[in-house]
């Protein structure tokens, strides 16, 4: 259960954050995921909104972007994305009835290929309050 790890992660990014730009505190966050990053979002929500309480983060809302994926053929060069799926790629763990991600260049055939940031976990956006009352993004 890696989303725990992830959730203390982020949490501690935000206190970082929150303490460098003097935030008094931190209203939302959004976070990119990508389609192969194996995240339990459910389990990840759940996990950051009892960490960001305990810390110190009670009205933290969190956004997630799920990001597309991106194809790269290695042999001819072919860039595609692909359209965010909404049951979402296949996961033996987390996402067993997703679909199944490509295994070939649409354009060339090729098998050598590779998913562009596929298992990002990417901070898009933490948006707090200053002090004296200003907004920071």
């Amino acid at each position: 259960m890696h989303e725990l790890s992830l959730a203390t992660e982020l949490v501690a990014v935000l206190q970082s954050v929150a303490k460098k730009h003097k935030l008094s505190s931190v209203k939302s966050v959004k976070i990119g995921l990508g389609p192969l990053s194996a995240v339990h979002v459910p389990t990840f929500c759940d996990a950051v909104s009892l960490l960001a309480e305990l810390e110190g983060f009670p009205a933290l809302t969190l956004s997630i972007n799920l990001l597309p994926l991106m194809l790269e053929c290695l042999d001819c060069g072919e860039f595609k994305q692909f359209p965010i799926s909404e049951r979402g790629y296949i996961d033996p763990i987390h996402n067993p009835e997703g679909e199944e991600f490509p295994r070939s260049c649409p354009k060339c055939g090729s098998s050598k290929i590779r998913f562009v940031d596929a298992t990002a976990i990417v901070l898009q956006e933490i948006e707090g309050d200053r002090a004296n009352g200003s907004s920071c993004n």
